[in-house]
C-alpha cells in the first residue's frame, strides 16, 4: 500500500511501498478515506518541539514514520474475537492510546500516557492506505456524521472540547476569549455555539482570520494592534478566562495581562514559548493557568454525539491526496491554510 512518510526529519516526505498492516485478535484495520494534517504533524516532520529560545524537545522516533491522527475510514479487516464493528461501516479513530496499564491509563486519561502508542505518532498512522487500531474500542461508528468532519473531531475537535470544558463556567459568568483562530480556533467558535449558545471573542494577527471570524458573529480583534489589550478589554468589558491555541511568548504574556481577578488561563497550542510572568500576581489575583493536551476517548464519543445532532457547524476544509503531501505541508507552515486540511485517500 502507499504511504506518505517522513525519512528524515525537516526533509520532504515521501510516498513509499509499505506492507499492508494484518489484524492481530483484538485489532482492526481500517481502509482510510480521510485524513487531516494537523500542527502537531509539524512537529513529527521537525522531530522536536520548541520550548522557548534555542531550547527544543526532541522526539524520539523510529524512522521512516507514517503520520497522520485524525482519521476516517471504513472498517476493513478485524482480528478474532472482534464483534460489533461489520465490515464496510463508515468509523473515526480515536488515537490517542496509552500502554493500557499505568495509573493514568486505567483513569481514563491514556491521551497523556508517558508510555504512549498513538497512532500516527509512536506508531504508523492515516497518511496511509490502511491503519492498525489495536482494539475495537477505539473504532468509533460515525452514522450519518460528515466523514471529513468525523475525521477532525479526533484531534482538533477532542482538543478543542477538552479546553473548553475547562473554561465551562466562565461562558456562563463572564467572557471567554480564544487566541488563534486556525483550524482549532474554528473548531472551538462552532463548540461553543453548540454547546453553551454563544461564541467567544477571538484573538489573532491576521486581517483575514479575524474577518472569518467575524462573519461567524464573534467579536474579534487585532492582537498586535497599538494598545490591544486597553481596547479589548474596554470593548468586552473584561475577559473572564483565555483559551490559548498558539502557545508562543506573545500570547502567553497577553492572556495573562487580559484575565482579570480569578482568571483562568488554558494553554493548548504547540507553538514552542515560554511563560514568563509576576509570580504574586497569580497569587493576588487568584488565576488558574492549565494545560490542555487533545482528550479523552469519552471526549471523542461526546463530540461525534454532539456532530450528529446537526448542532456543529461544519469547518472549513481544503482537500489534497498524498501526492501533494509537501506542498500540503508548506501551507500549514505559512499559516495559510484557512480551516484544515484533509488527505483524501481512497
Amino acid at each position: 500500500m502507499r504511504a506518505l512518510q517522513v525519512i528524515e526529519n525537516g526533509q520532504p516526505l515521501k510516498i513509499n511501498d509499505v506492507s499492508e498492516p494484518e489484524p492481530a485478535a483484538g485489532e482492526v484495520i481500517v481502509k482510510v478515506a480521510h485524513c487531516g494534517l494537523c500542527h502537531t504533524d509539524l512537529h513529527l516532520h521537525d522531530g522536536h518541539f520548541g520550548l522557548g529560545g534555542d531550547k527544543k524537545l526532541s522526539l524520539s522516533q523510529s524512522l521512516p514514520l507514517t503520520m497522520g491522527h485524525e482519521i476516517q475510514g471504513t472498517v476493513h479487516r478485524v482480528g478474532t474475537g472482534v464483534s460489533g464493528l461489520p465490515i464496510g461501516d463508515s468509523v473515526a479513530v480515536y488515537p490517542w492510546i496509552g500502554c493500557g496499564d499505568c495509573g493514568l491509563c486505567t483513569t481514563a486519561r491514556e491521551h497523556l500516557c508517558a508510555r504512549a502508542r498513538a497512532i500516527g505518532v509512536n506508531v504508523a498512522g492515516g497518511y496511509a492506505q490502511y491503519v492498525r487500531v489495536p482494539s475495537a474500542k477505539y473504532v468509533l461508528p460515525i452514522g450519518e456524521v460528515d466523514p471529513r468532519q468525523a475525521a477532525l473531531l479526533m484531534c482538533s475537535g477532542i482538543s478543542a472540547f477538552s479546553a473548553l470544558s475547562k473554561v465551562e463556567t466562565a461562558f456562563a459568568a463572564g467572557r471567554v476569549a480564544i487566541i488563534g483562530f486556525g483550524g482549532l480556533g474554528h473548531m472551538a467558535v462552532a463548540l461553543a455555539k453548540a454547546r453553551f449558545g454563544t461564541v467567544p471573542v477571538v484573538l489573532d494577527v491576521n486581517a483575514d482570520k479575524l474577518a472569518q471570524a467575524r462573519a461567524l458573529g464573534c467579536e474579534a480583534f487585532d492582537l498586535a494592534a497599538d494598545d490591544a489589550i486597553k481596547t479589548i478589554k474596554r470593548e468586552t468589558g473584561g475577559i473572564s478566562a483565555v483559551v490559548d491555541f498558539v502557545g508562543s511568548d506573545a500570547t502567553s504574556q497577553a492572556a495573562g495581562r487580559l484575565c482579570g481577578q480569578a482568571g483562568h488561563i488554558v494553554v493548548v497550542g504547540l507553538f514552542g514559548g515560554e511563560l514568563r510572568t509576576p509570580l504574586p500576581l497569580l497569587a493576588l489575583r487568584g488565576t488558574a493557568i492549565q494545560g490542555s493536551y487533545v482528550g479523552t476517548l469519552d471526549d471523542a464519543k461526546a463530540v461525534l454525539e454532539l456532530a450528529a445532532t446537526g448542532q456543529l457547524n461544519a469547518i472549513p476544509v481544503t482537500d489534497c491526496t498524498l501526492d501533494q503531501g509537501n506542498d500540503a505541508f508548506s501551507t500549514l507552515r505559512s499559516g495559510n491554510a484557512e480551516g484544515r486540511i484533509i488527505f483524501n485517500i481512497s
